[in-house]
């Protein structure tokens, strides 16, 4: 009867620790330093400011500009915002163990809108409200503040009250930093005043990429189901440090020819300008419709293959706006082509863009069709 009662307690044992193993789980952990931003007197430590040259930095709350908001946990959490002259808030911190390309990371924060913060517009110089919605987006990068690879962006945060939000990484390259940065609701034509609050940063776990961030992350830190101590089992040796080979972004399988842009096929000149074929933009639009892609995957593959190439990319409208909404409009337009080539994974040191309004027109302005013809963005090689 001991014997029984022995053979079954080992195989409860066996079982059950496999159960857990069978489980979403957590690879392997990357501490975050201060990850429910405490504050002291310097500031918030662990965090780097990386906001603009000349503006001011992220805000420690609360009980600034209004914002009263009970912190997620501890005693502070951290405010950015985003600004009406095309400024706008984020912070850094350097990582414990570095994402690594190729694998799955996971972690979640909570965020939250405050509805009061009061604080001067930068383009009138008065009292505005900071409380437009606003979104996050997660970079990774290898210097304070760079951003390399935008590796996760959450929709517009209106929630008033905290809400968890989970983040899946899969990074292309290695990064030592990463980034937390407020940006604009997009596509958006003209800069706001908006806020959006952090708080309660989870660590960052390395999951399988198949797994779902949430349940990594409740497993992790919930802990849900007690783990039973391991029992020494008959070889199933549990994943020895995966000597997988890392595998391969899509990147590195671009086309030998392009289709679309037949020019990119040959070699191109310094001070040479292209029009981006079959892009084209709604009218008062910034937006690149998802039928473009194709067209940009080839000057993406065009970079990759030529790595020293920098490019300014142009943007134009037609006739039918004033000066000033003309150049904003078209250099949103060359923007947004620059951030897709950005977040596909080119350094955003060199891609430049710039808005040339209703400037050098390619067609008549008095026809529809010439007028789609003029809302275009062109890359001129550097």
């Amino acid at each position: 009867m001991r014997k029984f009662v022995a053979i079954s307690l080992v195989l409860v044992g066996i079982l059950g620790f496999r159960g857990v193993l069978n489980a979403q789980e957590a690879l392997d952990t990357i501490l975050v330093n201060n990850p429910s931003f405490e504050q002291s007197a310097f500031g918030v430590p662990g965090w780097t400011d990386c906001g603009f040259i000349n503006e001011t930095p992220f805000d420690a709350q609360p009980n600034q500009f209004g914002c009263t908001k009970k912190p997620a946990d501890g005693s502070g959490y951290v405010g950015m915002v985003v600004r009406d002259n095309e400024t706008y808030e984020a912070i850094a911190q350097r990582l414990t163990k570095p994402l690594e390309r190729g694998k799955c990371y996971g972690f979640s924060l909570k965020l939250a809108r405050s509805t009061e913060y009061l604080s001067h517009s930068h383009v009138t110089g008065n009292l505005a409200h900071y409380t437009t919605p606003a979104r996050i987006r997660i970079w990774g990068g290898n210097n304070p503040c760079s951003r390399m690879e935008m590796l996760a962006e959450t929709g517009v945060v209106v929630n008033l009250a905290w809400k968890t939000y989970y983040f899946k990484l899969q990074p292309i390259r290695n990064y030592q930093y990463i980034v937390i940065e407020a940006f604009y609701k997009t596509p958006t034509l003209f800069p706001y005043n908006g806020n959006v609050i952090v708080d309660d940063m989870s660590n960052i776990y390395e999951m399988k990429c198949d797994d779902t961030v949430k349940d990594v992350v409740a497993a992790v830190e919930k802990k849900p189901h007690p783990t039973p101590k391991p029992v020494i089992h008959p070889p199933k040796v549990e994943k020895p440090k995966p000597e997988v080979k890392k595998p391969k972004p899509v990147v590195h399988t671009p086309p030998t020819k392009k289709t679309i842009m037949p020019e990119l096929n040959q070699k191109v000149k310094k001070g040479q300008r292209l029009r981006i074929r079959n892009l084209s933009f709604a009218a008062n639009s910034a937006e690149i419709p998802s039928e473009c892609n194709g067209v940009l995957n080839e000057l993406y593959h065009f970079l990759l293959e030529n790595p020293s190439v920098k490019i300014e990319l142009g943007g134009y409208t037609n006739n039918r706006c004033d000066q000033d909404y003309c150049e904003k409009l078209s250099k949103k337009r060359a923007k947004a082509v620059a951030d897709w080539l950005i977040n596909k994974g080119i350094s955003s040191d060199r891609v430049t863009y710039k808005g040339y309004g209703k400037a050098n027109p390619i067609a008549t302005n008095a026809t529809q069709s010439g007028r789609k013809k003029n809302q275009r963005v062109e890359v001129k090689f550097m």
